[in-house]
């Protein structure tokens, strides 16, 4: 069999209908090893991560099935506490439990598959979004870079609001990509393409307010759009009164409790700008200080691959890669300002910088050139780590969560004192 023919064979497998659910079962398998990391227990009554208590807390002020949509809390979108909220009650449904650490903790377990299922899609929309424009080699290291991304893998298992939103923001750029003409897939209409891209957006401001700046991927691709510019500004008119609509829907409170949502949306102004007290005090500036932690969550030779990948695209006028280098640049600049620095802040970043390694794997994979195929073997050596960070790390990670974290033991000698 010629090495063409090898290649074509490939080519099909890896774009068989089961290859994109078995990149998302693969990611969910990954993420729930250690999803119990620091869960409450009989001798900890609360989380050992300091967001999640805080989030269980006042999604207990929103009831959906009641009708009431007022947590009296708005450093955050209200449609996460929502979703909160509806895990807790499926939790102590299903989950039993009478001991009040019991039933935090259970609904707090019940919350972060909420993350583990949204870090998971994230992984299947990349390889999606990557296979209809490039090959499907590139989509799927594209993929596997989301899947075993140490800082997406660790970040899956928190209930917090970080993880869903990227997932809703990525999903708005591959709805806008959706109307880009492909030979794999089906081409949506400009109008199908906008109203979805706005709907997701407006999920991921309902989540997290910068979810928003999502829809600047919609706004690339238009301007690539072979459209009439009346076109373009009806199809952005009506994504933006959508993302509004359903940003509305989701955060009521923006009506109907306007003191404490913007109290709160100018604390979480204020706070950006002045810090965190001092945990971040006399560090380097946002724009390095991300750096290192994008590092972090991907690994170097991943991240620089990432990068090369976006710029490269965009020199060649790739709209799907522009698009997915203007959100991560605008979430970049977003962050890069502030005196908040949070690893997780970079998280949205992180799909759009695999979609540059799935566009640099793809035109070295169609190449057929030596070169390519070493450029192909360097990239998925650093997804897996073995040049630093990747899935090496994640499995590392991975092993400390599975265990007794340091506190706990620390606890338990001292006990045993």
């Amino acid at each position: 069999m010629s090495a063409e023919m090898t290649g074509t064979r490939l080519q099909q497998i890896l774009r068989s209908p089961w290859f994109a659910p078995g990149l998302f079962l693969f990611a969910v398998l990954v993420r729930a090893i250690g999803i119990r990391w620091g869960l409450p227990t009989a001798d900890n009554h609360w989380s050992l991560h300091p967001d999640e208590p805080i989030v269980w807390l006042y999604s207990q002020a929103v009831d959906l099935g009641k009708g009431d949509l007022l947590p009296g809390f708005y450093n955050y979108g209200t449609l996460y506490l929502i979703m909160s909220s509806v895990a807790a009650k499926l939790a102590g449904a299903y989950m039993g439990g009478t001991e009040p650490w019991q039933i935090v903790g259970n609904a707090t377990l019940m919350a972060r598959w909420m993350s583990v299922l949204a870090g998971s899609s994230l992984v299947w929309m990349t390889y999606t979004y990557v296979a209809r424009q490039g090959r499907a080699t590139g989509a799927v290291i594209a993929a596997m870079g989301v899947a075993l991304a140490p800082g997406m893998v660790v970040h899956s298992r928190f209930q917090s609001v970080d993880m869903v939103a990227a997932a809703f923001g990525f999903g708005s750029l591959l709805a806008a990509s959706m109307m880009l003409p492909t030979a794999h897939g089906k081409v949506w209409s400009h109008s199908k393409a906008a109203v979805v891209a706005g709907l997701l957006a407006g999920l991921s401001a309902g989540t997290k307010y910068t979810g928003i700046t999502a829809l600047i991927g919609l706004v690339v691709v238009l301007l690539f759009a072979e459209l009439a510019w009346t076109c373009r500004i009806k199809s952005l008119g009506m994504a933006v009164l959508v993302t509004l609509a359903t940003f509305c829907f989701t955060t009521p409170g923006i009506f109907l409790e306007q003191e404490a949502f913007f109290r709160d949306l100018r604390y979480e102004w204020l706070h950006t700008q002045t810090g965190h007290e001092f945990v971040f005090g006399a560090t380097a500036p946002g724009w390095v200080y991300h750096l290192a932690n994008l590092v972090a969550v991907l690994g170097g030779p991943v991240l620089i691959l990432g990068a090369l990948g976006l710029g490269f695209g965009a020199w060649k006028k790739q709209p799907y890669v522009v698009a997915a280098l203007a959100w991560a640049l605008v979430t970049y600049v977003l962050i890069g300002r502030a005196e908040v620095k949070f690893l997780r802040y970079t998280l949205p970043m992180v799909a759009p910088l695999m979609v540059g390694l799935g566009a640099l794997v793809s035109q070295w994979h169609a190449q057929g050139k030596t070169s390519g195929r070493i450029g192909v073997a360097a990239a998925m050596l650093s997804v897996a780590g073995l040049l630093g960070g990747g899935a090496a790390a994640a499995a590392q990670m991975t092993m400390w969560m599975s265990g007794p974290d340091s506190r706990e033991q620390t606890a338990a000698l001292l006990k045993a004192e």
